[in-house]
């Protein structure tokens, strides 16, 4: 029988979402694994230069996920870093295997994170990062 743990993300390993759906996009931001196996929706406003990032997970990894979300965000703390922090992004556009034909990359930093837990319903925990995003690291 297939289990869970046969399913994965090019690129990252086991533990995807949607094993039943072709591949068809992945988000790297700085060098997180975590983040980027957990995403659901990415919307990209080019008038205010902002990517939204939605992410859902279980509720049993919720502190491990807002543990990286925080490393993104409050790295700038860390002597010798510069606040915002920017980090590297990009955005591939996969063909449903493990090629990518077209990406988006560049700096961005956190401006935004939302964080949403419903017990009653029993939903996914679920994140909203807003990004604020440049073609440089200055």
């Amino acid at each position: 029988m297939t289990e869970l743990k046969d399913f994965g993300v090019p690129g990252v390993g086991s533990g995807i979402l949607h094993p039943a759906k072709a591949n068809q996009f992945r988000v790297l931001l700085d060098d997180s694994k975590i983040i980027m196996m957990q995403v659901t929706k990415v919307q990209v406003s080019m008038v205010d230069r902002t990517i939204t990032v939605h992410i859902e997970q279980p509720i049993g990894m919720a502190q491990e996920m807002l543990d990286e979300i925080g490393r993104l965000c409050y790295r700038s703390i860390f002597p010798d870093t510069t606040f915002p922090f920017k980090f590297p992004f990009a955005i591939e556009l996969l063909d449903g295997n493990e090629g990518v034909h077209s990406s988006v990359s560049g700096f961005a930093h956190v401006v935004k994170h939302e964080f949403a837990l419903d017990y009653a319903t029993s939903h996914l925990a679920q994140h909203i990062l807003t990004l604020r995003y440049t073609r440089d690291a200055q």
